[in-house]
């Protein structure tokens, strides 16, 4: 779905398009009025932008914010050994290079608590660079935001972040849906693999998919080692 779409939608009655951000498409749906033949109209096209991996939001009355930011693939490749040990090393040399592009992306940036974002576990580590990217347009289209990362952690098996913002509600704004689609994209992803999983409920509540699971019973050592390399 292309700015094509957008731009016929723009001419229909009583539909609004407003600016779309770069990097990821976030459009504003604005109703000149609330007859009930225009909210018909747009939870019609909300129905269709939602199929299409859409996420909805209320920006303010009559304004809704639509945005999407692609699926990531699988951290890890589509077959997997059943010994996992193989695999330690090469994912902690993987881990800690991309890491350290990503503290460097926000070494430049008006972010405090860049540090947190080593609280990923892998499986989701693609999450936090397509977050950390977010977090650098939102700040070049409003120079003057800050972002303070409080903290970041899995937590009853989905990512959680927490963070404070200083700037204007559209930054602001920005910053908060890219938070709720990287929680939202953890959520039924393995915390290992970044494959699709199922939550384990044991001790540690895990997102895990059944290879995970093997490794966790089989292999803990290495599994402890692959979820924080």
């Amino acid at each position: 779905m292309d700015l094509d779409f957008w731009a016929k939608l723009e001419t229909a009655d009583n539909i609004r398009i407003c600016h779309p951000v770069h990097g990821e498409f976030s459009v504003m749906i604005s109703s000149r009025e609330d007859s009930k033949n225009n909210l018909l109209r747009k939870q019609t096209v909300f129905h269709v932008l939602k199929e299409g991996g859409f996420s909805i939001d209320t920006y303010m009355p009559q304004s809704d914010c639509v945005s999407w930011m692609p699926d990531p693939e699988p951290t890890m490749p589509l077959f997997l050994p059943e010994n996992p040990e193989e695999l330690v090393q090469a994912v902690k040399d993987d881990y800690r290079a991309r890491l350290n592009v990503m503290l460097d992306s926000l070494a430049n940036l008006p972010v405090i608590g860049g540090n947190e974002i080593g609280s990923v576990p892998y499986g989701w580590l693609m999450l936090a660079e397509i977050l950390v990217e977010s977090f650098d347009k939102a700040l070049e289209l409003f120079p003057n935001g800050t972002i303070k990362i409080v903290q970041i952690k899995e937590k009853f098996g989905s990512l959680r972040i927490y963070v404070e913002t200083n700037g204007p509600d559209a930054f602001r704004g920005l910053v908060n849906r890219s938070i709720k689609w990287a929680t939202a994209a953890s959520t039924g992803r393995c915390a290992v693999t970044g494959r699709k999983g199922q939550i384990v409920d044991t001790a540690w509540l895990l997102c895990l998919c059944s290879e995970a699971q093997f490794w966790r019973t089989n292999y803990p050592k290495a599994f402890n080692s692959l979820v924080y390399p």
